[in-house]
């Protein structure tokens, strides 16, 4: 890696959280489509539900398949 890359990227106009660690409490998170992707083959009768709520686990909502927040902001 070169040196002084976040000064690089801050000069260049770039956002430096690119190189920063990601905070703890959103390590853990799923971003994009992933939810609604896995919607919708649900709702084509691609996948059961158990199946439906598997992904949801793999991609971190446990808050959409048990019903709970906990005061988590998601990401979607």
């Amino acid at each position: 890696m070169r040196a002084n890359i976040i000064i690089t990227a801050k000069q260049l106009g770039y956002d430096p959280m690119l190189y920063l660690p990601t905070p703890e409490e959103r390590q853990y998170a799923t971003y994009g489509r992933y939810v609604s992707l896995a919607q919708q083959i649900k709702e084509k009768g691609l996948i059961s539900q158990g199946k439906y709520e598997e992904l949801l686990l793999d991609g971190f909502r446990h808050d959409l398949v048990y019903g709970t927040n906990n005061g988590e902001e998601r990401y979607d």
